[in-house]
């Protein structure tokens, strides 16, 4: 690389300093320059720029799976539960722990179908009043007021007509709690 002392006396280094479009800078000898402040009034400023792009590419997407005939996630309806599980549960319920587990090792196979599980807990006046609430929303306040003392058992409801299809409780095995479920869902 040529040094200072190389050059050519009266000739330039086409190399001596990158110009920025606007801002200061100084070239390899050492002079500084100033070049005006240089505004482009057709671009956006970054923030309108950034939504305004993110707003065409959701028109895209939105767009494209419209063609491939695809149903936009926000157009999906919530799926409707065919089956509730009510757990009737208390703290102090002995049959609860007993059955509470083997509940718990049968759910992870329903994940994907359609049933609800819910647990309306009995063990102190705060969550029966919570129990009593989410029952309600669910539509089944009839039901959980038939069953408003007792715990130690789950009931597998019809969301639909509040029939009880079945009561699991803590003398079933896993596999016949399993074939309450896969029964409550068929019909």
């Amino acid at each position: 690389m040529p040094t200072e002392s190389s050059r050519s006396p009266g000739k330039k280094n086409r190399c001596s300093a990158i110009k920025p479009r606007s801002g200061s800078f100084e070239t390899l000898d050492g002079n500084a320059h100033v070049l005006p402040v240089q505004h482009n009034k057709n671009k956006p400023e970054p923030k309108k720029y950034i939504m305004k792009r993110l707003i065409q590419s959701l028109l895209a997407a939105t767009a494209v799976l419209g063609v491939l005939g695809l149903t936009p996630l926000h157009a999906l309806e919530p799926a409707q539960p065919k089956v509730v599980g009510l757990m009737f549960y208390s703290d102090t319920c002995g049959s609860c722990k007993i059955l509470d587990p083997k509940i718990e090792a049968v759910k992870g196979d329903y994940t994907t179908k359609p049933i609800l599980f819910a647990t309306l807990d009995h063990s102190n006046d705060g969550s029966k009043n919570q129990a009593a609430l989410l029952a309600e929303s669910l539509g089944l306040g009839k039901v959980y007021a038939d069953q408003e003392k007792a715990s130690g058992y789950m009931l597998l409801v019809n969301p639909g007509s509040g029939e009880i299809l079945a009561k699991i409780d803590r003398d079933m095995s896993e596999a016949e709690i399993k074939t309450a479920f896969d029964e409550a869902l068929k019909g």
